[in-house]
């Protein structure tokens, strides 16, 4: 179903407000909008010749601090962790993406001034995290699944970022960046009939 309302959505009436970039298979993307609206003719009509995907499989990659726990984080600051992914070509291939979720943990003054962006082996960026100037929570994050699903399409393999950033000047103190990649996918790239339609862009 989520293949079907993904391939289906249209973003040329929503192309004027500020946000849209380009994936990494052509796709246009915003943070507010996602892939678009969704398209109930196009989405019927291409249910009706839809082949079911390949079985999804779950790919794990644990990233492992340079230095001991915990990491300092103090006031404005950019972070980067980078991470080599092989798409666990060892065990089940992940060769087509569908969802990606970075499991974080992070202890921070004021949560709020935190932002996080994921960047891909082909270039695509996701906010996982914007700014929430009104969250002052100090707790920080605890094992907080943080899910895109703007790289559909894309070939995990590559290097991997996330950058951790703070927007505000405030001298907020915390530490224990810790997160995994679980990279929700099927086996192959899905082959499928096309109508000759969907709002596609190749770059």
């Amino acid at each position: 179903m989520q293949h079907i309302v993904l391939r289906t959505a249209n973003p040329v009436p929503l192309l004027n407000n500020p946000g849209w970039s380009v994936n990494g298979v052509g796709r246009r993307i915003n943070n507010k909008f996602g892939y678009g609206l969704m398209d109930a003719e196009a989405l019927v009509r291409l249910a009706q010749i839809w082949t079911t995907v390949p079985e999804q499989h779950m790919c794990t990659y644990d990233y492992k601090l340079e230095r001991p726990n915990p990491r300092p984080l103090t006031g404005n600051f950019q972070m980067n962790f980078s991470l080599e992914v092989s798409g666990c070509e060892s065990g089940t291939p992940v060769l087509y993406l569908e969802h990606v979720q970075v499991l974080a943990t992070i202890r921070f003054g004021k949560r709020g001034d935190l932002k996080l962006t994921l960047f891909s082996p082909r270039g695509t960026s996701s906010v996982l995290l914007p700014p929430r100037p009104q969250d002052f929570n100090p707790s920080g994050f605890h094992k907080w699944p943080f899910l895109s699903v703007q790289t559909w399409g894309e070939d995990p393999r590559g290097i991997w970022t996330l950058m951790v950033e703070s927007v505000s000047t405030n001298r907020n103190v915390g530490g224990c960046i810790l997160f995994c990649f679980f990279f929700g996918t099927t086996r192959n790239k899905p082959k499928q009939k096309s109508l000759c339609h969907y709002y596609f862009w190749k770059v």
